[in-house]
């Protein structure tokens, strides 16, 4: 193998290692946090009583049947109580 060839060599297998590094780097990026459902009936826990819960369980369940997001299901019912 000549010196020159040996340098293209080389210099190909780090940029393909620095694509691969970056694309690994990309997919991680990508992943969103986005809870469940049962995370945020869990979560209803921590802005109703043991009393008022079910109600507001129900209630969410019923935004999301209806087709609201989670997101949206959830924040309305945090916002306007049960």
């Amino acid at each position: 193998m000549k010196n020159g060839s040996k340098y293209i060599a080389l210099a190909a297998s780090f940029l393909v290692i620095n694509m691969y590094k970056k694309l690994s780097k990309n997919k991680l990026i990508e992943k969103e946090n986005i809870p469940r459902l049962d995370q945020y009936l869990n979560r209803l826990t921590e802005f109703y009583s043991a009393e008022e819960l079910d109600l507001a369980e129900d209630e969410f369940l019923t935004l999301v049947d209806f087709g609201l997001s989670p997101q949206r299901a959830f924040a309305s019912l945090i916002e306007d109580g049960v």
